[in-house]
């Protein structure tokens, strides 16, 4: 093991490293500073400061105004880039003081120097209902994703408007690192890997291209008339921008007028070193001025948040006409709350998707105004999935595209027999079941978790894994809020299944057994889950979803389609439910047009048959407490 005080001495010279290699790093600022202050030492003394004051003098008020108006675009689209990146992150803070914050932490950080720091520390002070860590993240996330969507932009520039073939050819290079970057970002989900949503690349890459296109705008107008191009000047513009932004100096000073000093060298140099130092007057002293004023001004305080309390979520979860609504809070879906009720949601890579109908006395308006606001807060494309046909209307009322894509099965516990002639396959699954010696009980408020783990592992083991999304998967936490019925052949469970209750209906989740299981050992599950219902009055009992029956009429080619993939391998799973003779309606999709339905479509299927792991908070936990109902509620919105 060694020595103690020499694994201290260790200890402590590596944290010694650690300080130098830190201090080195925010060191290199300082230094930049200087190279580039000797770089420009020699042509600073031999330039004719009495041209540049003249041609500073001869800038007309209109151009230096149009040029404010530029930087005020330019701070306008780095404050929504703010609020972007506030959404895919989740902090809850509305989009105007994110915006506002973002303004002004972005007018003080790049004329103080130190990003980071300076950043984090400003928009803390602003935004007192994040914590430093949070706004330590926003900042680092704004610097990084701002310099990648930066090298974007400039690419793209490069390759239109290049000052010299290599720098066409970088352009070009450019390009094919984004466009990679972006097959990335849309195949990352697949294998469970983080990306942005393609939305929020495309509202980045707006933003920064309006920030830096209207601040390149600003120096060209502060520039005398005939000194340089525009465009020649945009592509050197933001390369100098870009090496300014890299060399964290406080505003780029040193970098940023050597390359463009460098780079257009056909320029009359009194000429550019004026317009430099207007657009410095302009871009920087102007906003850390209006920033700190605002610092003085301003006084923060975090907004009260609206209550959303689990107790309400659960009265209205508990009013839910589809029993599935109470998948919230379980493999990634999530409670919304609305004025009037509540919806369920998931959120995948790219959509953001509501479950079902909504729930407590919330209306079929209120889900898809609460659901557009959502997703368009998370840049993210909202659709809906196996919805019923009340809130297909409203959203095709809308101008989206809807498509009928399930059947939900129902059955009437009062009404349900098994004797009658309807039911002649049901009988005879019961009977041999019966024969078998198959035991079925409902489970109590202890469940058999150690069985049921080894029926559920055995279930999956034998068919590739569980199905995510839209169905439930096995975990403990999940099922102690549900109806479990229990199974057992000779004292040894064999199969369960598990079912959501709610005032309205029971609806089938769950079903797993073992291989040997005897035959009929599901249908006994169920028809005890009916019985049940009809002792409790419940007028419905659903047994899920199945493929749209082929007489339905499918006016589209993806309807069809979307048929013909959910028939697949189904024909057995169809046979079970029929044997107990249910009714049937049809369940819709839909998005705001084709191609949100599309995407929302591929971003479905991979959560079904790939989806990730889930985090449970007691894997092996044998008591069904009665612990939190919802594990996540989504996040109330700011004032």
């Amino acid at each position: 093991m060694g020595d103690p005080g020499q694994r201290g001495g260790a200890v402590i010279e590596a944290l010694r490293q650690a300080g130098q290699a830190g201090l080195v790093r925010h060191a290199l600022p300082f230094l930049a500073a200087l190279l580039c202050a000797a770089l420009l030492a020699g042509r600073v003394r031999e330039m004719n400061w009495s041209e540049v004051a003249a041609s500073l003098a001869a800038t007309p008020p209109e151009r230096w105004i149009i040029a404010a108006l530029f930087t005020a675009l330019s701070f306008w689209a780095v404050g929504r880039y703010d609020a972007v990146l506030h959404g895919l992150l989740g902090t809850g803070v509305a989009r105007r003081r994110a915006s506002a914050a973002g303004m002004i932490a972005i007018a003080g950080s790049q004329s103080i120097g130190f990003g980071l720091i300076s950043g984090t520390l400003l928009r803390w002070r602003l935004l007192p209902e994040i914590s430093i860590w949070q706004a330590a993240r926003l900042t680092a996330l704004v610097g990084i994703s701002f310099l990648a969507a930066w090298a974007v932009v400039t690419s793209v520039l490069l390759t239109l408007l290049p000052p010299t073939p290599i720098f066409r050819a970088a352009g070009i290079a450019g390009l094919g690192l984004s466009a990679l970057a972006l097959c990335y970002s849309v195949a990352a989900p697949w294998f469970h890997r983080p990306a942005p949503p393609v939305m929020a690349i495309g509202a980045l890459l707006l933003f920064v291209a309006l920030d830096t296109l209207a601040a390149g705008l600003a120096l060209h107008l502060l520039l005398p008339p005939g000194t340089v191009p525009l465009a020649a000047l945009l592509p050197v513009f933001l390369v100098a921008f870009g090496a300014g932004l890299v060399s964290g100096a406080p505003g780029g000073i040193g970098p940023f007028e050597v390359l463009l000093l460098a780079l257009l060298p056909a320029a009359p140099e009194a000429s550019l070193v004026a317009g430099i130092i207007a657009f410095r007057a302009i871009y920087y002293a102007l906003p850390a001025c209006l920033g700190l004023a605002a610092l003085l001004i301003m006084r923060p305080s975090a907004p009260a948040c609206a209550p959303c309390h689990m107790a309400a979520a659960d009265a209205a979860l508990s009013r839910a006409p589809r029993a599935e609504a109470r998948l919230a809070g379980h493999g990634g879906a999530k409670y919304l709350p609305l004025e009037t009720g509540g919806a369920t949601l998931f959120r995948t890579a790219h959509c953001e998707i509501a479950l079902f109908d909504p729930c407590g006395d919330a209306s079929a308006d209120d889900l898809l105004t609460a659901l557009s606001a959502e997703a368009r807060s998370a840049l993210r494309i909202p659709a809906i999935y196996k919805c019923g046909g009340r809130l297909a209307a409203a959203a095709r009322s809308r101008g989206w595209t809807v498509l009928p894509i399930a059947e939900e099965v129902t059955v009437d516990p009062a009404a349900h027999d098994p004797a009658s002639p309807g039911l002649r396959q049901l009988r005879r699954k019961l009977r041999r079941a019966d024969r078998a010696g198959l035991n079925v009980t409902r489970a109590g408020s202890v469940l058999p978790a150690e069985e049921m783990a080894r029926v559920a592992a055995s279930w999956a083991a034998a068919r590739g894994g569980e199905r995510g999304f839209s169905v439930g998967r096995y975990c403990p936490d999940h099922i102690a809020r549900q109806a479990v019925f229990l199974a057992r052949l000779n004292g040894t469970l064999v199969a369960f299944a598990t079912f959501h209750v709610t005032e309205a209906e029971m609806a089938l989740d769950l079903m797993r057994f073992e291989s040997d299981a005897p035959e009929g050992c599901m249908h006994a599950l169920v028809q005890a889950a009916i019985e049940e219902a009809a002792s409790r009055a419940l007028p419905r009992l659903s047994l899920a979803g199945l493929a749209p029956r082929e007489d339905r009429p499918r006016r589209s080619a993806a309807s069809r389609l979307a048929a013909r993939s959910l028939r697949r391998g189904s024909t057995g799973l169809a046979q079970f439910k029929a044997s107990f003779a249910p009714t049937s309606r049809p369940l819709y999709m839909a998005a705001p047009g084709p191609v949100a339905l599309s995407v929302a479509g591929a971003e479905i299927l991979r959560e079904i048959h790939r989806p990730p792991r889930l985090q449970s908070r007691a894997a092996n936990h044998a008591q069904a407490s009665p612990a939190p109902l919802l594990s996540s509620i989504a996040k109330p919105r700011m004032a």
